[in-house]
């Protein structure tokens, strides 16, 4: 049976639905210029999946030294808990394996338990905190942990 989700190579032509699915998924988005920044840089690799051909997420990631730091991962609402995240963390991974590269980093908001519990199930492992990192509605302070996959 073919998979529900596909993961391809993002590209500009799809940079506007990652702009609209940012919005929707923090509380201080990019903008669109801020993307077309980061991909035009030789050190992004970025990619986009699809549900059932359907834009359902995308992950933006930066090589550094020897390791891949997630800057942002996005998944639209509806298509949440169906392996989107999954699936595009599993191709990063692998991207970062054919790289040789050491790790991958990435943070999250404390309070976002559903992505803690998905990083964990795919072997990173909390190594810090930032206090007060992110500023959520209404001006509210929330720590950002710190994740780290760690290749042997």
């Amino acid at each position: 049976m073919p998979s529900l989700i596909k993961c391809k190579s993002l590209d500009r032509k799809n940079l506007e639905l990652c702009v609209v699915l940012h919005q929707v998924s923090f509380p201080r988005p990019w903008m669109l210029k801020e993307f077309e920044d980061l991909l035009c840089l030789r050190t992004t690799f970025a990619l986009f999946a699809t549900y059932k051909s359907v834009f359902s997420g995308f992950v933006m990631g930066m090589v550094c030294d020897d390791r891949l730091e997630i800057l942002t991962i996005a998944v639209d609402p509806a298509y949440r808990q169906r392996g989107v995240a999954t699936c595009l963390l599993k191709k990063i991974l692998h991207k970062a394996l054919s790289l040789n590269l050491k790790c991958i980093d990435i943070e999250v908001s404390s309070e976002n338990k559903s992505a803690q519990n998905l990083y964990q199930k795919l072997g990173f492992v909390l190594t810090g905190q930032r206090k007060n990192y992110y500023t959520e509605e209404n001006q509210r302070r929330v720590d950002a942990y710190l994740y780290r996959l760690t290749f042997k």
